[in-house]
């Protein structure tokens, strides 16, 4: 089960000895700084966690699944959070 925003802040202030309310601002800033780096189109990186940034869809043809008719889908821009290599690595670590 996901950590909820209320879980997270109690962690963080427990580790770095602060309040619930102040790590409760250093993570609301966090996602200050994320949005404004998404909107400008910027790439927004945590290292060692999370690379977040905005990647352009083609526009393309698909498939309504009930009638099968061929439908347009327009061309659009989606958010998209790449993990970082440490994260990879320990759900898939490397064959040897």
């Amino acid at each position: 089960m996901p950590m909820t925003k209320t879980q997270i802040v109690a962690h963080l202030a427990e580790k770095a000895a602060i309040t619930k309310k102040q790590a409760g601002i250093i993570l609301a800033e966090l996602y200050e700084l994320a949005t404004k780096a998404i909107k400008k189109g910027d790439k927004f990186a945590i290292p060692g966690l999370v690379t977040i940034k905005v990647r352009a869809r083609k526009a393309r043809i698909g498939r309504n699944p009930q009638t099968g008719a061929a439908i347009k889908i327009p061309a659009k821009k989606v958010v998209k959070a790449l993990p970082a290599k440490a994260l990879k690595d320990i759900i898939a670590p490397k064959k040897k």
